[in-house]
């Protein structure tokens, strides 16, 4: 089992390989590694929050995604700390063994690979990949996934989309696969 934790700066670091990074948009993972994006976003003064998670293959393609309406206070690190969480239950029950994940929260993500303890970041679901590696990206690069947290709003639990997306997050979508189809 391999961990990787990469800060996308101007290069992320691929196995050996470094593929450029744009800061502001989503890049593809290189083939047989699928792409989990997540977001945590919290909407209401009463702890209401929407996690939006998304699964895409190297060609930009949906695999899969889920919004999410939890109950778990004000604090935007722990909301994030669940949507990562989450993020890693839902790519193994989708039974992926090598896995990208991108988030915009760059202290938890470095928490992933420290020795740093949050409740919320289960270690032991990183172990069931085979590969697993995480990074760092601005707010632009992750839009879909918060196009999904921001839908949890109407809610009650969650909803799971498999390859068809949802229509309000198709032309982001289709914007972040248009430079890799080309």
């Amino acid at each position: 089992m391999h961990i990787f934790c990469i800060k996308i700066v101007g290069y992320m670091r691929m196995d050996a390989s470094f593929v450029r990074a744009k800061e502001s948009s989503w890049c593809p993972p290189p083939p047989g590694v699928y792409k989990i994006n997540f977001h945590g976003f919290s909407f209401s003064e009463f702890g209401d929050a929407g996690i939006g998670i998304v699964v895409r293959d190297f060609r930009g393609d949906l695999i899969a995604a889920m919004s999410r309406k939890v109950k778990y206070g004000s604090f935007p690190q722990s909301i994030e700390a669940l949507a990562i969480s989450l993020g890693l239950r839902f790519g193994h029950d989708l039974g992926l063994t090598r896995v990208f994940m991108e988030g915009d929260s760059a202290k938890l993500g470095s928490g992933l690979c420290s020795k740093t303890s949050y409740p919320l970041l289960n270690k032991e679901s990183i172990e069931k990949y085979e590969n697993f590696k995480f990074a760092y990206v601005k707010e632009e690069a992750n839009l879909v996934a918060h196009k999904l947290a921001c839908y949890a709003v109407r809610l009650e639990d969650f909803i799971v989309w498999m390859e068809d997306p949802p229509d309000f997050i198709v032309n982001t979508l289709a914007l972040d696969a248009s430079p890799i189809k080309k």
